[in-house]
């Protein structure tokens, strides 16, 4: 097996540090052991990957780090580490300055914040990964990305990629949670499959009008990641527009729902996160993202696309919070740590505990209400940072730069002229006002093609 990569270390080690400065009295675990001790351990275990990689002794090093307690132990291990070729191990020797390193290695605990906590999960990860390049769970993942186009399956045809029949929702099932809808879900059998749709009803002009946005969001989302975003369509009957509906995702199950099975074996997080920041969705909460079932093998999939629609006019002007060039940074360096900096401009950021506000609001809320606590706690953070922190998930935004590229070629000024069209007609149909599906169409196309010029 080849040596672990010492960037993937590397990366671990900084976002430890950065959630180390975090250390507060009002947490006993977080105080002693984190803070500037913490920190000071994580750069002495650094300084010491570095010198373990350049000998080729990067697993044994870290197996060990995370296998004694024993200082005097560690410190033997160390004095491997820093031998060289065979003749300086058998001659080895154990400094001063290595008992005091051993020392503070061995310090610490194992919690989930921890830096042996962090060194473990990735170590596992990456062993669990390494050797799955050629496998049927690459090629299906890869696969993913086009199986869906913005235009449906065919030019001739984008009307039933658009819209549907209110009859061919299938059966009615139940009436879920109301807020300012009511969602009636409808179930219906093809080809030894189930389907949900979720479908709300429409009154005005503008919910008509933000529903034909939000579909257009969707198809935006499916173009660059396929069947891992949930589809939006129209619903008519009888000719006339009535609701909008969303098709359910296969077997989804809620991200704080997920048993830490499930977040190990769920695949393409960073790949879902980095859409997330191109199209600026700022309700990315624990209930709209999870695990869903695709040929079999389970993956990050999101739903619910209405949150920027309804805040158009407040999210456009904070396109500075997402910026092209941050994006093209990730992808270009592989970064994970860039990727998680990046998703602290996010309202519901998931690699980090939510703003003390919104966590204060939403618990109120839920107090007052059957509304659900969306926010994302540090037991949730961490959950997510762990899994981000592994070789698939560097391998994972490779693809996705690999499929923007791909994917922001098909946008020529014909395709985008078809969609416009496309539009209008589904707007004359449903006598809906198509300014904003327009618009938002347009902004995000460009966001799409400024990140693939920028892409290397």
């Amino acid at each position: 097996m080849s040596q672990i990569d010492i960037n993937i270390i590397t990366d671990t080690i900084g976002l430890y540090m950065k959630g180390a400065s975090k250390a507060s009295i009002f947490n006993w675990q977080l105080f002693h052991h984190h803070g500037t001790e913490g920190i000071h351990r994580a750069e002495t275990l650094g300084r010491w990957c570095d010198t373990a990689w350049h000998n080729g002794k990067l697993e044994f090093l870290l197996d060990n780090y995370l296998g004694h307690k024993n200082y005097l132990v560690l410190a033997n291990k160390l004095a491997h580490v820093n031998s060289r070729n065979p003749q300086e191990e058998e001659f080895k020797i154990v400094t001063a300055e290595m008992y005091a390193d051993a020392k503070l290695l061995a310090g610490g605990n194992n919690t989930k914040s921890s830096l042996r906590y962090y060194i473990d999960s990735v170590l596992k990860s990456y062993r669990s990964t390494v050797g799955t390049q050629a496998s049927i769970y690459q090629s299906s993942f890869r696969s993913g990305y086009f199986r869906s186009s913005i235009f449906g399956a065919a030019r001739e045809d984008t009307n039933s990629d658009l819209t549907l029949d209110i009859a061919d929702l299938g059966r009615f099932d139940k009436v879920l949670g109301v807020s300012e809808h009511a969602v009636h879900r409808y179930k219906k059998e093809s080809g030894g499959k189930t389907y949900y749709y979720f479908l709300k009803y429409l009154n005005s002009d503008e919910e008509k009008s933000n529903a034909l946005a939000e579909v257009v969001y969707s198809k935006l989302w499916r173009f660059l990641i396929g069947e891992r975003a949930s589809d939006s369509r129209l619903v008519f009957d009888s000719g006339s527009l009535i609701g909008i509906c969303s098709v359910g995702l296969d077997g989804f199950k809620e991200f704080v729902k997920m048993t830490p099975n499930d977040l190990d074996e769920t695949k393409g997080l960073a790949s879902l996160l980095i859409c997330v920041y191109l199209f600026m969705e700022n309700d990315f909460h624990i209930y709209n993202y999870g695990q869903f079932n695709f040929y079999n093998r389970f993956y990050y999939g999101k739903i619910d696309h209405d949150y920027i629609v309804t805040k158009w006019n407040d999210m456009k002007p904070k396109e500075s919070n997402f910026k092209i060039n941050t994006l093209a940074d990730i992808l270009n360096q592989t970064k994970i740590s860039l990727l998680v900096d990046a998703l602290k401009k996010l309202r519901f950021r998931p690699t980090s505990e939510n703003d003390i506000h919104l966590r204060f609001g939403h618990n109120v809320r839920a107090l007052v209400s059957d509304r659900k606590v969306t926010t994302t706690n540090d037991s949730l953070a961490s959950d997510i940072l762990i899994r981000l922190l592994s070789k698939d998930s560097r391998d994972d935004l490779n693809r996705v730069k690999s499929s923007i590229k791909q994917r922001a070629g098909k946008l020529d000024y014909a395709a985008e002229g078809d969609m416009q069209l496309e539009i209008d007609r589904i707007g004359k149909s449903g006598d809906i006002k198509t300014e904003k599906a327009k618009e938002i169409f347009t902004f995000f196309v460009r966001r799409i093609k400024d990140l693939s010029a920028q892409i290397k």
